[in-house]
């Protein structure tokens, strides 16, 4: 079950210098049935007005001001057992940087790239079989090889 269609009651709420994680605290009052995991957020907004929107789409919007007035990334997901997580991603984490890779090129050669074949008499210059894979053709085009046969050894 999805429990994302619980947000999209519609609400009004008008709060002045309030967080983005207490507005969604106050959010949470209007959906009980989901279990609200909320951490803080810091910056504070002077006014946060939102007039017969769904509690969705005010989420999202403080998501979004989260971004762009506090430069802080925001987690939020609704799960499989109706938690609903809203949390800002750390500013640091820790991960792992290659400097450098072994073996490493960043050119790309299709030398050995054929769609097709085919297989000519030497002698009569007659195309004696071919062979053409479409899904191939499709991706890269009709490159073919042509092999001629030549019986006499040489």
């Amino acid at each position: 079950m999805d429990y994302k269609h619980y947000l999209l009651k519609e609400v009004s709420i008008k709060k002045k210098d309030i967080t983005a994680s207490a507005m969604v605290r106050l959010l949470s009052k209007e959906v009980p049935s989901l279990k609200w995991n909320i951490k803080g957020t810091t910056r504070k907004y002077i006014t946060l007005d939102f007039q017969d929107k769904t509690v969705l789409s005010i989420i999202n919007q403080l998501i979004w001001l989260e971004y762009v007035q506090a430069h802080n990334l925001i987690f939020f997901n609704v799960d499989y057992n109706a938690n609903l997580t809203f949390k800002p991603y750390p500013q640091t984490m820790k991960g792992y940087v290659f400097t450098s890779a072994f073996d490493y090129g960043s050119s790309l050669d299709y030398n050995d790239v054929r769609t097709g074949y085919e297989l000519i008499d030497n002698d009569t210059g007659k195309v004696l079989s071919s062979y053409t894979n479409k899904t191939l053709q499709a991706i890269w085009g009709d490159i073919r090889i042509q092999e001629v046969f030549d019986d006499t050894g040489s």
